[in-house]
Order: structure tokens, then sequence, then C-alpha cells
């Protein structure tokens, strides 16, 4: 339902699942959609008319994964000096996470089920220098 969520006469929800649908990530069209079958995926849901109890999070998404990385080296120079080189790395393996809360709605019908957006960030590299006296 998302941001809404019909437990009054004012909200009605926008996908109540009535019929049990699988889910996995695949493209469809050239867009990542949350549904194996768009179609099937359709004719699972109905709206939740205000008052009805409808459901509250029965899709979800396939979790977040982030792994970092960071590699340095000091060397030791004149007086008790050093230099340390610092190489980190950001989302190591550039994974991508789609977010759920982003997928299109009933209303879309060509677009249903289909990820807006990511909860990962993609590989960023930095590197730096330290030299401590």
């Amino acid at each position: 339902m998302g941001y809404v969520w019909p437990t009054n006469w004012d909200e009605m929800g926008w996908a109540n699942q009535i019929k049990p649908v699988s889910t996995g990530t695949t493209v469809v069209d050239g867009s990542p959609n949350v549904f194996k079958d768009q179609a099937t995926a359709m004719n699972s849901f109905d709206y939740a008319f205000p008052g009805q109890s409808g459901q509250r999070n029965n899709i979800r998404g396939d979790g977040y994964l982030n792994t970092n990385m960071n590699l340095s080296k000091t060397w030791k120079t004149i007086r008790n000096q050093s230099f340390q080189f610092r190489w980190q790395v950001f989302n190591v393996f550039n994974t991508h996470r789609f977010d759920v809360q982003s997928i299109q709605d009933e209303q879309d019908a060509g677009g249903f089920g289909n990820y807006t957006s990511l909860l990962t960030l993609p590989r960023e590299m930095e590197f730096g220098g330290v030299y401590t006296f």
C-alpha cells in the first residue's frame, strides 16, 4: 500500500492482493519488474475500498546489501614521521538493490510492478594520503 493505508472511510488502497502471485526481479520491456509475470500479477490485485482492512507489506524486496573495503599502507619517514596511502571502495561488488517502495501501482497498467529507484549507489572509489608529523 505504500503510504496509503485504507483504515478509514477517506483513503482507498491501491493494491489489495486477492490471488497468489510470484515475485522475483525480471526485466519487462527494458525495465526491472518485481513480478515474474506482469499480466498475471495485474489480475492478482484489486483496490481495497475505504473501510476494508486490506493488507500491509505483502510484497517484500530483495533486501539491502552493500560491501565496502579499505586498503592502506603506511611508510615510516624521517624523525618519527609517516605517510599513509589509503584506497577506499564503496559498494565493491556494484550490487543493485531495487527499492520496493518505488514500484508502479495499478493506475499505470503498462508499468505495473516496475521499479523506479534503487536502494544502493553505484561503486565509488576514493584515494587519500595522510602525512603525520
